[in-house]
C-alpha cells in the first residue's frame, strides 16, 4: 500500500508540475531562443571557469521534462566533451558520459578535451575513451590531448595514421609525439596548433595554413628537443601566421652574428618567455605589425633596443618578471593604451626618464594594471606615475587587498584625485589567447 501511495504521490506531483508550468513565462519562450540561452549559459561557464561539477548542460537537462526534451534534442549542447583525470572523480562513468555526448551531438562538429595522468586507471581510460572517438574523427573540430603515458599515445597514433580529419581547426598535443601529417591526413582547415616541442622541419610544409602557433611546455612535460636557428626562421616565415607564442628554449642560436631584418608581415600577437639567448637574436630585428606583446621571465640586461624601429600600432603590452627590459620597451611602444605589469619591482626608471627628457613615452596610455612586487615604494610609484601622466581619466587597476591597505593608511584619496582607481576582477588572469579569437582558455605560463 505504501508503494502504491508513493507512486500515486509522484504521479500527482508530476501532473501538478505540468499544469503549474504551463503558466510559467519561461516555458513559453520559443525553442530556438531557449536553445540560444542554453548555449550562452554553457559558454559563460567555460569563459568564467565556473565549476564543471555539475556540468551546465547536465543541469539544464534536469530542470524539468520540457527542458530535458529540448536539451537532449539540441546537438550543439553536447558537442563539447571534457575529461581531466587529475580532478575528475567520475572514473568509469567518464567513458559512459563520452558515449552519451557522442550520440546526442549527432552530426555536429566536436570539441574534445582530454587530460590523462600517469595512473594505470587513467591510461586504461585513455585507450577506451579515445577508441570511442575514432569513428567520429571526421567530426573533430578541436582536439586537446595531454597524456603522460607515451606508450598509449604511440599506439593511438598508429590507429590514426590512415584517418582523415577534414574539419580539424584546433590541435593541442602534449607530449608532442603526434604531428599534423604524421597521424592524420587532410587537415587543410587546421589553423591553431599547440606543441610542447617543435616538430621536425620536414613537417613545416604542412603548417602553411596555421595562423596561431604555440610552442610551449605543458606543465609536467620534460625537456624538449632543440630545433636549429634555420628551423626557427622557417617557422617565422609561415605565410599565414598572425599569432606566435613561445615559452622555453626550443631552438639553438645562430652560429654567427646577424643583422638582417626578420619580416613577419601578418604577425599581430606575440608572446615570448623563459628564454634569454635566442630572444636577443630575434626581437631586436623583428619587423611586424604587432598589436599585442607579452613578455615573461626574460632577463636580458644587455639587450639593445635603442636602434630598432618602434611598434607603432602596438596597443597592449604585458611585462611579467622582466625588470631589465621595461625601460627599453617603453621607448619602442609609443602608441600603447593598455599596460600590464606583474611581479616587477617598482619600475621608477620610466619616471626618471620622463623627468630627464621631459617626454612622456606613453602619452596615449588609458589603463595601467597588474601587481608590482611588494614594497614601501609601490604606492609612491603609482602616485608618481599618475602625476607624470597628468590624465584624470587614466585607469589604474590593482589587487583589492592593496587598495584596501591604501584606504586603511589614508593614502587612497591622494591617488584618486589624479586617476581612476579600480580593482582587478577575480579570475581575470585566465583569458583566451590570442585576443579576439574563438579559442578556449588553456593553462599556460603567461598569466595576465
Amino acid at each position: 500500500k505504501l508503494r502504491k501511495l508513493d507512486h500515486t504521490i509522484i504521479k500527482a506531483q508530476a501532473e501538478y508540475g505540468a499544469l503549474y508550468n504551463e503558466t510559467a513565462p519561461v516555458l513559453n519562450i520559443p525553442i530556438e531562443i531557449l536553445c540560444q540561452i542554453f548555449e550562452a549559459a554553457q559558454d559563460a561557464s567555460r569563459i568564467h571557469r565556473v565549476s564543471r561539477h555539475p556540468l551546465v548542460e547536465v543541469v539544464i537537462s534536469h530542470v524539468c521534462r520540457g527542458w530535458r526534451s529540448i536539451a537532449l534534442s539540441f546537438p550543439p549542447l553536447w558537442s563539447t566533451f571534457r575529461h581531466d583525470s587529475t580532478c575528475d572523480q567520475a572514473g568509469r562513468q567518464s567513458g559512459n558520459r563520452l558515449d552519451e555526448y557522442l550520440e546526442r551531438s549527432n552530426s555536429h562538429l566536436l570539441d574534445l578535451y582530454f587530460h590523462f595522468g600517469y595512473s594505470t586507471k587513467s591510461q586504461g581510460l585513455f585507450k577506451s575513451m579515445l577508441e570511442s572517438t575514432l569513428p567520429h574523427v571526421a567530426r573533430w573540430r578541436r582536439f586537446y590531448l595531454v597524456s603522460n603515458g607515451c606508450d598509449s599515445k604511440l599506439d593511438f597514433r598508429d590507429r590514426l595514421c590512415r584517418l582523415k580529419a577534414p574539419n580539424l581547426e584546433y590541435l593541442s598535443i602534449s607530449p608532442t609525439t603526434l604531428y599534423p601529417g604524421t597521424f592524420l591526413r587532410d587537415t587543410s582547415k587546421l589553423c591553431y596548433l599547440r606543441m610542447d616541442t617543435p616538430c621536425p622541419s620536414h613537417y613545416f610544409r604542412l603548417l602553411s595554413n596555421i595562423t596561431v602557433l604555440r610552442i610551449e611546455r605543458h606543465f609536467g612535460s620534460g625537456r624538449s628537443r632543440l630545433g636549429s636557428w634555420n628551423d626557427f626562421l622557417e617557422i617565422l616565415a609561415l605565410p599565414s601566421l598572425t599569432s606566435l607564442s613561445i615559452f622555453g628554449q626550443h631552438f639553438g642560436e645562430p652560429t654567427s652574428q646577424h643583422s638582417s631584418s626578420i619580416i613577419m608581415k601578418n604577425l599581430k600577437h606575440l608572446r615570448y618567455g623563459d628564454e634569454n639567448i635566442l630572444f636577443g637574436h630575434f626581437f631586436p630585428f623583428l619587423s611586424a605589425p604587432l598589436e599585442t606583446l607579452v613578455l615573461c621571465d626574460l632577463n636580458s640586461p644587455f639587450l639593445d633596443l635603442v636602434d630598432r624601429q618602434p611598434f607603432y600600432v602596438l596597443h597592449s603590452l604585458t611585462v611579467i618578471c622582466c625588470p631589465h627590459l621595461f625601460l627599453n620597451l617603453a621607448a619602442i611602444t609609443p602608441s600603447v593604451t593598455h599596460v600590464t605589469l606583474l611581479e616587477l619591482s617598482p619600475p621608477n626608471c620610466i619616471i626618471e626618464r620622463y623627468d630627464k627628457d621631459g617626454n612622456n613615452p606613453w602619452a596615449k596610455l588609458k589603463v595601467l594594471s597588474g601587481n608590482i612586487c611588494k614594497g614601501d615604494s609601490r604606492f609612491g610609484f603609482y602616485l608618481e606615475f599618475a602625476r607624470m601622466m597628468a590624465n584624470p581619466d587614466l585607469i589604474i587597476r590593482t589587487c583589492a587587498s592593496i587598495i584596501k591597505q591604501w584606504a586603511q593608511e589614508c593614502k587612497i584619496e591622494q591617488l584618486q584625485a589624479m586617476c581612476v582607481l579600480e580593482e582587478i576582477p577575480m579570475g581575470s588572469h585566465e583569458i583566451p589567447w590570442p585576443p579576439g579569437a574563438d579559442v578556449p582558455v588553456e593553462t599556460d605560463f603567461f598569466f595576465v
